[in-house]
């Protein structure tokens, strides 16, 4: 008889996960047969005190079949849904955003993640879409207007809801951190009163938007320090930082909140972003 006792509950593409289960009457050294969707071998554990166990990972997402089976033919089989972990962006298109007022220049090269905030008042969690919307038109007219920039200077935006919106195209170069050199994504609130502190939903949906980010980019440890310049007065450049980093750790500025980024669990994003990456 074969079980599976031990597999994920929230699998993902391109993440890697642990089968574990139990097996009688097959010898210790005995090899089972992991078989997917019917067709595709991709595993052959070998059995241990009545034990086996596997790693596996998927590049396809969707409902996938797993089978266990010993050289008796006797099997276990599971069925698993695989999310390709990629959040859902809520366009430029759907929330109204105005024309960029002059020609935006590329960002060919990426090279990292500069995490903000947006300083104006917090919204509910429990917003609609509709206020999320206005707040969205806010923040670009304040970036126009105001700041005299071509388009809104954050590459992304991430509402206490979690819904996340698109700034700045992408592909074009932010206006965001003086040197921006890669990605600005900013979560909308304040965050420099002592106690205040992102949602659990803004916090699930950094992480998985900077998942996508590192993978665009070829990153595959935020959490390890690197060259990276900067602009802080009176403090030489480059500075050893994280490959996703702070706005207040290259830049004199309050943002995005409190000392070491603790108001938007920087240290947590990164180290749950790398347990997330190949």
């Amino acid at each position: 008889m074969i079980t599976i006792t031990v597999f994920p509950t929230s699998p993902q593409t391109s993440t890697p996960f642990t089968l574990k289960g139990t097996v009688t009457d097959v010898d210790d050294g005995d090899e089972l047969l992991i078989l997917v969707d019917d067709q595709f071998e991709v595993a052959r554990p070998r059995v241990q005190g009545g034990e086996w166990e596997t790693t596996l990972m998927f590049n396809r997402g969707g409902s996938r079949l797993i089978e266990v089976i010993s050289s008796d033919q006797d099997k276990a089989e599971i069925t698993l849904n695989l999310s390709t972990g990629a959040p859902n962006i809520i366009s430029r298109s759907v929330w109204g955003a105005k024309p960029s007022r002059r020609a935006l220049a590329n960002l060919p090269n990426p090279k990292r993640i500069t995490i903000h905030h947006t300083a104006m008042p917090t919204l509910s969690s429990t917003a609609s879409q509709l206020d999320e919307k206005s707040r969205m038109l806010k923040i670009q007219d304040v970036h126009q207007s105001t700041n005299r920039w071509s388009d809104i200077g954050y590459h992304y935006i991430i509402m206490p809801s979690g819904r996340i919106y698109a700034g700045r195209p992408n592909g074009k170069k932010g206006s965001h951190d003086q040197l921006n050199d890669g990605f600005g994504v900013a979560f909308d609130g304040s965050f420099e009163g002592t106690g205040s502190q992102i949602t659990d939903a803004q916090f699930k949906s950094a992480v998985a938007l900077c998942t996508q980010l590192c993978k665009r980019m070829g990153i595959d440890d935020p959490t390890a320090k690197v060259a990276t310049p900067i602009k802080r007065v009176r403090e030489p450049s480059p500075k050893n930082l994280p490959r996703i980093v702070g706005h207040r750790d290259r830049i004199n500025t309050a943002c995005p909140g409190m000392e070491e980024g603790t108001s938007v669990r920087l240290e947590e994003i990164r180290k749950e972003v790398k347990s997330r990456l190949p």
